[in-house]
């Protein structure tokens, strides 16, 4: 079985790396991999919700990416620039996360 939702959201971020999340639609992103718009709307019920459910798993990454930057460092300054890198690396390696986090109006 297909996890579609996952699949909706690859896609969905595919297309905000290339075209920008202002520029984002249902349509598009059901195009994209071969789905019906109503496919989409009944698995997250708008492109708000889309959005946002990628946000939020944006965010839990962001965190994830914190907690393991300061994992086993105790000096606070050290934490902070570890958590400053870390931030930087999130920015690179998520560009669609981060836009949609940081960006996104």
């Amino acid at each position: 079985m297909v996890n579609s939702k996952k699949e909706i959201v690859g896609a969905a971020l595919e297309l905000a790396k290339s075209e920008g999340w202002e520029n984002g639609s249902i349509r598009k992103v059901a195009k994209k991999i071969g789905f019906s718009t109503m496919k989409i709307y009944s698995e997250f019920g708008s492109k708000e919700r889309l959005f946002f459910d990628i946000q939020k798993n944006g965010f839990k990454l962001l965190r994830d990416t914190y907690s393991s930057a300061i994992e086993n460092i105790d000096d606070p300054k050290l934490k902070l620039e570890s958590i400053f890198l870390s931030h930087v690396k999130f920015a690179r390696t998520h560009p669609a996360h981060y836009e949609l986090i940081f960006n996104h109006k």
